[in-house]
């Protein structure tokens, strides 16, 4: 079984570089990609986990996917949380949206200043659905500030 030790502490949804050491004792150096944890992402329960992805790291959500990744993103689902990517990825080509799995859920950032999309007062944009969303307003902030 290959043995990882981590390098310095990567940021969330940046890949983690990490030291391996094979089977076979070889010692090689490999990439690992993470996902963003989202402590507590509404649904049926307030502590919903949740994941956001940002280029790269959405290969994961994708069909593309390598076994790991996907092994990953079906802990997440199992676990009654949430895959979120960032409509503003899928909008300027940089996420293919054919090649989301089903259940990714796309997450709107703020709104251009002076827009009525957002209607005033409102947390939640009329076509969303806040069961996907996070129900605390620190963490529906953190999530339209990531997707801006």
């Amino acid at each position: 079984m290959p043995r990882t030790d981590s390098l310095p502490a990567s940021k969330p949804g940046r890949p983690q570089l990490s030291d391996c050491t094979t089977a076979d004792g070889a010692a090689r150096r490999e990439i690992k990609p993470r996902l963003s944890p989202l402590p507590s992402v509404a649904g049926r329960s307030p502590h919903r986990p949740g994941a956001a992805a940002q280029p790269p790291q959405t290969e994961a959500l994708t069909s593309r996917a390598s076994r790991s990744q996907a092994a990953a993103r079906q802990r997440v689902v199992d676990g009654n949380g949430v895959l979120l990517v960032c409509r503003r990825d899928i909008d300027n080509g940089s996420v293919d949206a054919s090649r989301l799995v089903p259940g990714v859920v796309p997450a709107r950032g703020w709104p251009p200043s002076g827009s009525g999309e957002l209607p005033a007062g409102q947390r939640y944009f009329p076509d969303e659905d806040r069961a996907n969303l996070p129900q605390s307003d620190e963490l529906l902030r953190r999530l339209r500030s990531t997707c801006s």
